[in-house]
């Protein structure tokens, strides 16, 4: 399965390879004013005035090269997939300027750079990765002056379906403002929980009730948001967000022993059947990002913290505090386009009155490039990725990540240490100047390996509640 899902990625990535290297103009080299004397190897020569040497004809021909004509048959027969390229590209840019919100408020002098009238676009979405569907869907984005429309499907079998309807709106004034609210629905049918805990296996938190360590559930997740960003300065934004969702966690069917319910003793997990609160959050996000452009590998620095707080608004009593800090620097290496990034991510969440929290609000680690399988009351990544220029909008990257959950700080010690979990891999992106467009990374650690290939927008992008 892992070598089928990176044959699919690598083949289309390729194919996006060829059809923006065909159009994409080859930069031409301007020649050194600083340098006297020298000729110029871009200026054409003086014709030769030897009217017996050489016979003039008024007509001009263009120069014919060996394989001319046979780049010329490529390129009628690549006529169509080129200009589909072209469109996905196109339209998968104008989502990303949508959906990744470059994490806080989007640059909406890029969005009102469209022309009048706006533009729509309807295209394909792929996404696979190790342990979830293969989930493929159709992406609908309209773009106008002040609004900015996003409709999208995703369909990875009858029980595994995401619908999401997405509106920006851009307020004219002397700062960047941008509003935007949404509606979401999520059914997925074989969602994975392990435990809480670094070693699951061992933590007396743990109540298992066999021999299996994995239980498998199903989940309905309904979420509306709201949420109001602005542009203090050209590198500093502040978000105020708010969202009301409601996650019913079932038995996935037809598991048998690995069902949920059978793996963990009854009632030891808080947040299974039937407890199903609607829960409100509202959260204020502050951000520093020093990068000219959000797409392509640049120097810069990008520090980011918020704070959130959440309570039910059903039977079941809970309210809990959420914190986190991102603190990621990107340092040219001998070259410009050769970005050493090394980062850290913290996410913490804080009991209020000594209520339970349903364990799908614990902290994952989404930023952690091996298997996303642990989660507890503290989360902490870090990580070091190595990025370099393939193409004018593509790089490759290498990379190290090293990850660890906790109860909190004071729980850390040696063994801590000793339980890190840590991945290593390659990838490779296509961007553009605001954002991934598509990407393929193959990773591996002591839990396994993994493969992640996405097309269109990924879901991970957008501001800091579309990162859970």
């Amino acid at each position: 399965m892992h070598a089928l899902l990176l044959a699919v990625g690598l083949a289309l990535l390729t194919v996006l390879t060829a059809g923006l290297a065909e159009a994409a103009p080859e930069p031409v080299p301007s020649p050194d004013p600083e340098v006297e004397g020298e000729p110029d190897p871009l200026k054409i020569p003086e014709p030769i005035e030897d009217d017996d040497e050489v016979t003039h004809s008024p007509v001009e021909r263009e120069g014919v090269r060996s394989g001319d004509a046979a780049r010329d048959i490529g390129n009628v027969l690549l006529f169509v997939p080129r200009n589909v390229v072209d469109y996905l590209f196109r339209g998968t840019q104008a989502a990303a300027n949508l959906v990744a919100n470059e994490q806080l408020v989007p640059r909406y002098k890029r969005l009102l750079g469209i022309p009048e009238g706006g533009e729509f676009f309807v295209f394909p979405t792929l996404f696979a990765e190790t342990g979830a569907p293969f989930s493929i869907g159709l992406r609908m984005v309209s773009s106008s002056r002040y609004v900015t429309t996003q409709q999208r499907f995703g369909f990875g079998g009858v029980n595994d379906v995401v619908v999401e309807s997405r509106a920006v709106f851009d307020i004219p004034g002397p700062l960047p403002v941008a509003i935007s609210v949404e509606g979401f629905y999520e059914l997925a049918s074989q969602r994975e929980y392990r435990g809480v805990g670094l070693t699951p296996a061992r933590d007396p938190r743990n109540d298992f009730n066999s021999q299996e360590r994995i239980g498998l559930y199903k989940e309905r997740r309904v979420r509306y948001l709201g949420s109001f960003g602005l542009r203090l300065a050209d590198p500093i934004e502040v978000y105020l967000s708010a969202s009301l969702q409601r996650r019913q966690i079932q038995n996935t069917n037809d598991v048998g022993s690995r069902g949920l319910s059978e793996v963990f003793g009854p009632g030891s997990i808080y947040g299974f059947e039937p407890v199903d609160p609607w829960i409100g959050y509202g959260e204020m996000a502050a951000r520093l990002d020093t990068r000219t452009t959000r797409g392509r590998p640049v120097p810069g620095v990008l520090m980011e913290v918020y704070s959130g707080a959440a309570r039910s608004f059903t039977r079941e009593k809970m309210s809990f505090l959420r914190l986190g800090w991102r603190l990621q620097g990107f340092v040219p290496i001998y070259r410009r386009t050769n970005i050493l990034s090394p980062r850290i991510v913290i996410d913490r969440i804080v009991r209020l009155n000594e209520l339970p929290i349903p364990f799908y609000e614990l902290p994952r680690q989404p930023d952690f490039r091996g298997l996303d399988t642990r989660r507890d009351d503290l989360s902490i990544v870090g990580g070091v990725d190595y990025s370099w220029y393939l193409t004018g909008f593509m790089n490759a990257r290498a990379f190290v990540d090293l990850a660890t959950v906790a109860p909190g700080i004071s729980d850390f010690n040696f063994e801590q240490i000793k339980a890190m979990r840590y991945a290593a891999g390659f990838g490779l992106d296509i961007f553009s100047t605001t954002a991934t467009i598509a990407s393929i990374s193959l990773s591996g650690s002591p839990e396994g390996a993994r493969v992640l290939f996405s097309l269109g927008a990924p879901d991970g992008f957008g501001d800091r509640q579309h990162r859970e």
